[in-house]
Parts: C-alpha cells; sequence; structure tokens
C-alpha cells in the first residue's frame, strides 16, 4: 500500500526558506453518516477552525460502519477507547490527569484555546512537487528542533490524507440529522438524512504508520538541524485529486501507553492543484505529457529524450513561447500568459512533432 522505504537525511540549511513557527492544534473527529448528532459537531469543529484561522487543523476519522472508514481510523478509535460519535481528541492529550483521553463537542473550543498557548517545539513543514495521478504519490516532511523536546518519549512522524467534499448518492454517503426540525439551527430543514451532504476533513490514508514511524530520526535531534522525511502513499480510484490534503503529524511516544502519544506540531498542505491526470498524445510519431492541466502558475512537461522545439501559441496561431529544450522535462512559467486555449508544440530533430491543447486560467 505504501513506500516502506522512507529516507532520512540531513537537509542543507540554505536549501529550505526559512519559516517561522506558529503554533497549531489537531482536533481529530470520530464520526459517522449514521450519527444524527455528528453534522453538528462538524459545524462546532469548523467553527473553532474558523475562530483561529491556520492554527487548528481538522481530520476526522469515520465509524467503520461507513463506506469512508479505513483501518488506520479504526485503530486510532480502539487505541483511545472511543466508545461512540460525536467525540474528538485535541491534539492527542487528555483534558485531564485522569479520565478518559476524548472530549465532547462541548469541551473542544477550551481544549483548543489551551493547547495553542502551549510553546512550539518543532518547526514541521510538508513538500510536495508536482505530480501525474499514478499510481504512488510521494512527499517529504521537514521538520527543525526550535527547543527541546517537552518530557521524554521518542519522536514519530506521520502523515495522514485526507480528503475534502465527498459527495454521493450511494448507500451509506447520506448524513443522519437530528436538527432537521430545530427551527433556527443551521441544519433545520435539511431533511433528516441529508442527501448529498458534503463530508468534510475525511481521513483516507495514515503514512507510514497508524502511529507515525520514528524513521531512522536521532534519538536526540539537534536544536536548529533539519532533517527530512520521505514517503509516499498510493493514490486510491475512488478519491478526488482535487480536494485531497496532506497532514503531517509530529508525536511523543513514551511506552505503549496511548495517554502518551502527545501531539507536539501539525501542519497541512492542499495538494490537489499539485496533481494532474496527464494528458498523453500522440502526433506523427511524439508522445508527451504536459500537467496540471488546466494551469495557474507551472505548467510542467514529460517526453521521449532528445531536443526539441517547443511552442505556445493562441487558437490563431499567434507564438506566445518559443524555445529549444533538450533533457526528459522541462517546465514553463504560465502566470503571465492571459487566460485561454493554448496548444503546446514539440517538433523534434527527425521532423516527428506533438500537439497538445492546454487551459491557462
Amino acid at each position: 500500500m505504501r513506500n516502506k522505504n522512507i529516507l532520512l537525511l540531513l537537509l542543507v540549511l540554505s536549501s529550505i526558506p526559512e519559516v517561522t513557527a506558529q503554533r497549531r492544534v489537531l482536533l481529530e473527529h470520530y464520526t459517522s453518516s449514521w450519527c444524527g448528532e455528528c453534522p453538528n459537531a462538524h459545524l462546532i469543529a469548523s467553527q473553532i477552525a474558523a475562530d483561529h484561522p491556520d492554527r487548528v487543523i481538522l481530520a476526522y476519522h469515520h465509524s467503520s460502519v461507513d463506506p469512508m472508514a479505513n483501518p488506520h481510523s479504526t485503530a486510532w478509535k480502539d487505541a483511545f477507547l472511543i466508545f461512540g460519535t460525536p467525540l474528538g481528541v485535541i491534539n492527542r492529550t487528555p483534558p485531564a490527569p485522569a479520565g478518559p483521553i476524548y472530549a465532547s463537542t462541548g469541551q473542544w473550543g477550551s481544549l483548543v484555546e489551551a493547547q495553542l498557548e502551549e510553546p512550539d517545539y518543532l518547526d514541521l513543514n510538508i513538500h510536495f512537487e508536482p505530480q501525474a495521478a499514478t499510481g504512488n504519490l510521494s512527499f517529504a516532511v521537514s521538520i527543525e528542533l526550535l527547543q527541546e523536546l517537552p518530557g521524554p518519549g521518542a519522536l514519530r512522524l506521520s502523515v495522514m490524507v485526507v480528503e475534502d467534499s465527498i459527495r454521493s448518492a450511494a448507500p451509506g454517503y447520506q448524513q443522519s440529522n437530528y436538527y432537521n426540525e430545530v427551527v433556527g439551527h443551521p441544519l433545520f430543514g435539511q431533511g433528516g438524512s441529508i442527501q448529498m451532504y458534503p463530508f468534510m476533513n475525511v481521513v483516507r490514508d495514515i503514512v507510514d504508520d497508524t502511529w507515525g514511524s520514528s524513521a531512522g530520526l536521532p534519538d536526540q535531534p539537534e536544536t536548529g538541524e533539519i532533517y527530512s522525511w520521505e514517503g509516499s502513499f498510493e493514490l486510491a480510484s475512488q478519491w478526488d485529486t482535487r480536494h485531497l490534503r496532506l497532514i503531517a503529524v509530529a508525536t511523543l511516544h513514551d511506552g505503549e501507553n496511548p495517554r502518551s502519544r502527545p501531539v507536539i506540531a501539525v501542519s497541512e498542505l492542499p495538494i490537489g492543484s499539485h496533481i494532474s491526470t496527464p494528458v498523453v498524445t500522440r502526433h506523427s510519431g511524439i508522445a508527451f505529457q504536459s500537467f496540471p492541466n488546466p494551469v495557474s502558475e507551472q505548467l510542467y512537461l514529460q517526453f521521449p529524450a532528445q531536443e526539441y522545439l517547443m511552442r505556445i501559441t493562441d487558437l490563431s496561431g499567434r507564438v506566445l513561447y518559443s524555445e529549444k529544450i533538450s533533457g526528459t522535462s522541462h517546465e514553463v512559467t504560465t502566470g503571465d500568459f492571459p487566460k485561454g486555449i493554448y496548444l503546446i508544440q514539440l517538433i523534434g530533430e527527425n521532423g516527428k512533432s506533438g500537439l497538445q491543447k492546454v487551459i491557462i486560467h
């Protein structure tokens, strides 16, 4: 399912842009399409995130009875002894020294506020290069230790693959709603079973393991050093690549007790605009790929190795870009192109050519 050959390397500091860390909090919610209270819980979580822009990251683990369930979410729920919906876990930190690690919706806001007051221990960033939607997709996570980690435990990293805006008329995708007859509630009048409900923040997969991997991280990471963890995940055919995000999670593990796995850093990155189903065009013998399509800023080409004359023209035949290229790949900055439909032409040394349409928006 996923690439086990995860590589850890020390990056050259100058190769990574300097970023000021900002404390972020992970709100994980156990939910189900069969839970009538859950759409209200979704609204509560969304409002908490809106109250703290770019500082609260949402991830919803679906019940095993849902078609959106996955084994990692079930393992997460079982380890935290979550007995039902809608319950949540804030930074995988117990609300109190004794008692469960999960919390009810009424507690979420104050627990998030408390976690936001904690110091930053890590600068955590996700790196995802544009790539075609075929097979495995690769990513990298870079971390920088800002100060000594709190308490004992081994540092672990994991990456959640999350999908937004899942809508389907298939069985299991209708959201139960206890608020259909509650006048004045945002869910009033939407039906006791909401059809084509937009499921958000759905955890689809977790790389490399439910609880993360040490990935060769040193026992004592050095403050100021930058480390990188590289991995990949398999793109499932039912996922809509336009609405995918990656959530990187750094935790501390002290023994086998699930209550001792606090999140110390979390970061997210939408990747939908960087994934494209490549269009392969064969014309007079040359096949090449271009993505993303439509494109807004940067267009990437892949082609057989040789030298080419590359042209981009509008539909009237006016040449907007012309360059001799070689190798097997090339990229073009399209941000200054007027919006519209264009033709890409590659002319090889032997006179054969390939032609492809691209939309710039």
